[in-house]
């Protein structure tokens, strides 16, 4: 469960990221250097106001998933790499 997710935030977060910088890209090669962003052309404010407001609390629980992992991750290398070398100073060999 906990690896779907992590997908499932770290995919919107990215998606997310896209949609920023194609806006920023779109109002930064206009000659006014902005945008007019509307939100509401179709009716769509309100389901994507819903939207955004169960995707925020899943990206950051994906994030503290994805950053235990990567400290739980280091840690892991951290030792094997602490028992490389005192095996290596002791002269044993697995």
């Amino acid at each position: 469960m906990k690896d779907i997710l992590a997908i499932l935030g770290v995919a919107t977060m990215l998606a997310l990221s896209i949609v920023l910088f194609m806006i920023f890209t779109v109002a930064y090669m206009s000659p006014a250097k902005a945008a007019n962003v509307h939100i509401n052309n179709f009716g769509e404010a309100d389901a994507e106001m819903i939207f955004l407001s169960a995707v925020m609390p899943l990206n950051i629980i994906s994030t503290f998933i994805v950053a235990r992992r990567l400290a739980n991750n280091r840690d892991i290398q951290m030792h094997l790499e602490a028992e490389y070398k005192r095996n290596k100073v002791f002269g044993s060999t697995y």
